[in-house]
């Protein structure tokens, strides 16, 4: 018995070594396949904050640009702004919005306790804070006392500014998780299907219900503007869609979608401006509003594919877009009103400055003080307190009594 046991011991170790090394091999794989798509989604994230930036060169092409009427108007404007706010303006939200729907989606499926609260603050809380705090401040510098205190401030949501698209995250919470179940249960899309949905479709359905919104829900009341919500929501929902497909939505951004998304654009464009010519203005419009389907899919096939990484620079960049898009708009003001409007550099080298100094001030007010304080944090970013930190927080407080 002992001969055939040692006999057949090496065998047996050899195969529990090949059955070690399987486990190992499986293991590298599973974890490959989770580091890719880690890459993958912060690709997302570096995409939405670009996309949250490109807002500081909108708002600064609404100083500079020539024929605007909004908060700041400066005697030195060119048309150059106007053309980039053009081609900003016809992808910026709507890709922001598809990813939030994206992001909704992929949290949901994580069942995280308390999701929906937590999505709900990190909302809210920087939209309500900063709506009473830091924008009637803004207004007032800009338009004095009686415009802050007017009724239509509030109950139009004038307060809001630029922060009004929080107000549709708000609506599109509440709402999601029943159509993140039917989507779930129910669509599936090959990348040819996706690529038409985004194209096309989507963008036709969005510019029929904000035509529809627009007559029957003209005005915004407190934080809700009925026309721009259903027209986004398209958009979001749409984010919802690429979740749950998000193989194929994965292949779909690619650079061979970036050029042929290009192409689509270019010739929408160049068609727009024929028809500008000849004043056929509401086709032209037809085409603009259509226009947002290949801009958002170039958009985001290059976004994704230059954010795909792991890097503390990009990481760094993301976590500080929320704040620094929250600040900038009264940084801008501030910054005119003291300094801009009072200096002669040309229209480009003071766009250029204004966005850079703005940058650089609210990248230094999230790096020194929203990160180094939890109050702050939940404060403009809507991070919420652990228990652990509402101990701490409670302890200091005695103990400064």
């Amino acid at each position: 018995m002992r001969i055939a046991l040692n006999k057949h011991t090496p065998t047996r170790r050899r195969n529990s070594r090949t059955n070690f090394l399987v486990i190992v091999l499986f293991e590298s794989i599973n974890q490959m396949k989770s580091s890719a798509q880690a890459a993958r989604w912060n690709g997302m994230d570096f995409a939405r904050a670009v996309l949250m930036i490109l807002g500081l060169f909108f708002h600064a092409g609404s100083f500079y640009g020539t024929g605007n009427d909004w908060l700041i108007i400066s005697d030195e404007t060119t048309p150059i702004v106007n053309g980039f706010n053009f081609l900003i303006h016809s992808f910026r939200m709507e890709a922001f919005y598809l990813i939030a729907g994206f992001f909704f989606a992929l949290v949901m499926e994580k069942q995280r306790p308390n999701f929906l609260r937590d999505r709900l603050v990190r909302i809210a809380v920087p939209l309500f804070v900063c709506g009473a705090l830091i924008n009637p401040v803004m207004h007032y510098s800009v338009y004095g006392y009686d415009y802050i205190i007017a009724k239509d401030y509030f109950i139009k949501g004038e307060w809001l500014s630029h922060l009004w698209f929080l107000g549709n995250l708000i609506i599109y919470i509440l709402i999601s998780i029943p159509i993140c179940r039917h989507i779930r249960k129910n669509v599936r899309m090959t990348r040819t299907q996706l690529f038409v949905t985004v194209t096309f479709i989507t963008p036709f359905v969005a510019a029929g219900l904000n035509f529809i919104a627009n007559r029957i829900f003209p005005e915004k009341f407190l934080f809700i503007a009925p026309e721009s919500i259903f027209d986004y929501l398209p958009y979001y929902c749409l984010g919802m869609i690429c979740f749950y497909n998000r193989a194929e939505f994965t292949k779909l951004l690619s650079m061979q979608s970036f050029a042929i998304a290009l192409v689509i654009a270019a010739a929408m464009i160049a068609t727009r401006e024929v028809l500008s010519i000849y004043g056929l203005t509401f086709i032209s419009k037809v085409i603009y509003a259509l226009l947002r389907g290949p801009m958002i899919l170039l958009t985001l096939s290059f976004l994704i594919v230059m954010g795909n990484r792991e890097s503390k620079i990009v990481r760094s960049f993301s976590d500080s877009s929320y704040t620094i898009y929250l600040f900038h708009l009264p940084i801008f003001v501030l910054l005119y009103k003291t300094i801009f409007q009072h200096t002669h550099l040309g229209a480009l080298p003071e766009y250029a400055l204004l966005i850079v100094i703005t940058y650089a001030l609210c990248y230094a007010i999230h790096i020194f003080a929203i990160k180094q304080s939890k109050l702050l944090s939940l404060a403009f970013n809507g991070k919420p307190f652990s228990l652990k930190d509402y101990s701490l927080l409670g302890r200091k407080l005695r103990s400064d009594g």
